[in-house]
């Protein structure tokens, strides 16, 4: 246990103990560290997973909160992610055990993915439902904070301290090599996994951060990139340019990681902020559509410049279009994704044989997160898995003007670019931590205005007694102490 590791332990024990935020902020700060195990030995226990499951602890153990889970895991709420887990849990210990020796998967445990194997009970099945019910906590946990008065703000301003971790970790992993803070680093990257930093593409070095690989911090900086700039207007005004600027940074440093997926999520998260501001331009009225107009006009702007300086700027142009020809429209080519498309292709074979059931999560290994979820928990399982997203698109806010509506919105169009990411390079079942925050404050905030105005559930037939809100003072933090 190094230096690192005890001063994040205690520092996570700090934040533990105080009334305010600070264990939120510290949670979403170390999801760049994706390669930082705070646990000895052999066993990977990130630094991110112990401060939400910290977090989700310190909600869980408040006065009252049995109750509260058990109004969260309403079928109208959090259940069906509940169900999912359950379901989850159940088939990675049963099926792998009773299903037919004529199953052949690629095994998620590392050093015999090279070939198909029968389907056996591994450990990975074991690790993979551990990561199931750490993520459903943490939805549900996400969910009830939701619930508590000035939410919006703490959860706007965490994003903000996890992009700017992004930024500096980017850098730290750029110019920390060439200033002698190689070992400072290696502190930091304490995880059983293979490192692939120090790759370089066309010359240039990839940039992983301090997470694992490329694809892994690429994919973490589009998604609070998207994040923070889909939420923009739910800042206020000083914050705003904060969120503007970050958002930008990160996704500047999803395209020097040079992932292929990261590439193509960062094509998808322009494609959807156009989108926002489109559907803005055309729907609103008055200030708001000033701000659409305004925000176009930017775009516009911004585009000119790119292709003015690609234009202009010959040795960058060829080497961009190197990289991205590589990255991108050569990927297919590449050994990587040969073998990356065999597991998942296996993993459908595996799906299609055990006859819709499934083979247990932990059971295979794939290169699409949709996929995994499908091969893993069958037809059941990806019925209620695909329930649950409908939930949360359809969850709204009905608070007009209110920071939380933008959100919920931003929050939502965040989704769509993270999925794109798991789409392409998911190789297992879990969601992940921010995915599962960003589904806790859609259902939440979402359930939260209903309640205020005591209507009924959007979606549901079913009538309910109406939960009025506390109207004594509330604290500014989400956590009691």
């Amino acid at each position: 246990m190094n230096i690192a590791t005890l001063l994040t332990l205690a520092v996570m024990g700090v934040c533990f103990l105080r009334r305010d935020n600070a264990l939120l902020y510290l949670a979403f700060v170390l999801l760049s560290f994706g390669s930082f195990s705070v646990v000895p030995g052999g066993t990977t226990v990130l630094a991110a997973s112990l401060a939400f499951l910290m977090l989700a602890g310190k909600v869980f153990v408040r006065p009252g909160a049995f109750d509260e889970v058990m109004y969260a895991a309403r079928l109208r709420d959090m259940g069906l992610l509940v169900a999912f887990m359950v379901l989850a849990v159940i088939w990675a210990l049963i099926v792998p055990r009773v299903s037919g020796h004529d199953i052949f998967v690629y095994p998620m445990a590392v050093g015999i993915t090279s070939f198909p194997a029968r389907l056996q009970p591994t450990s990975a099945n074991i690790n993979q439902s551990v990561y199931q019910v750490i993520s459903c906590g943490v939805a549900v946990a996400f969910y009830l904070m939701a619930r508590r008065p000035n939410f919006t703000e703490s959860f706007l301003r965490a994003a903000l301290w996890g992009a700017g971790a992004v930024i500096i970790t980017g850098l730290a992993d750029m110019f920390g090599p060439h200033m002698g803070l190689t070992k400072v680093l290696a502190l930091f990257r304490t995880a059983s996994y293979t490192f692939l930093n120090g790759v370089e593409v066309m010359g240039v070095t990839r940039v992983v951060g301090l997470m694992p690989e490329a694809s892994s911090y690429g994919a973490l900086c589009v998604s609070f990139g998207g994040l923070l700039l889909f939420c923009r207007h739910a800042y206020d005004h000083r914050l705003k340019r904060w969120a503007l600027g970050l958002g930008t940074a990160c996704l500047v440093f999803g395209a020097l990681s040079t992932s292929s997926a990261a590439m193509v999520s960062l094509v998808v998260a322009i494609a959807v902020m156009c989108a926002d501001i489109g559907s803005r331009l055309i729907l609103e009225r008055g200030a708001d559509k000033r701000t659409a107009l305004n925000e176009t006009l930017v775009l516009i702007g911004l585009t000119f410049l790119i292709v003015l300086a690609l234009t202009v700027l010959d040795k960058p142009r060829e080497l961009i279009f190197r990289i991205v020809d590589s990255a991108v429209f050569k990927k297919g080519e590449s050994s990587s994704y040969i073998e990356r498309s065999a597991w998942t292709r296996q993993a459908w074979q595996a799906f299609l044989a055990s006859g819709g059931v499934g083979v247990g999560v932990g059971s295979v290994r794939t290169s699409n997160f949709f996929i995994n979820i499908i091969a893993s928990t069958g037809v059941f399982g990806t019925v209620l898995f695909a329930l649950f997203l409908l939930r949360v698109a359809f969850a709204r806010v009905l608070a007009p003007q209110s920071p939380s509506v933008e959100l919920v919105r931003g929050a939502k169009l965040a989704l769509i670019v993270i999925f794109t990411g798991l789409f392409f390079v998911g190789t297992v079942p879990d969601y992940g931590l921010m995915v599962a925050s960003l589904f806790g404050a859609i259902v939440g905030l979402s359930r939260a205005s209903r309640e205020q105005l005591r209507l009924p559930p959007e979606s549901l037939p079913i009538e309910t007694p109406a939960v009025t809100a506390d109207p004594s003072p509330q604290p500014t933090a989400l956590l009691p102490g």
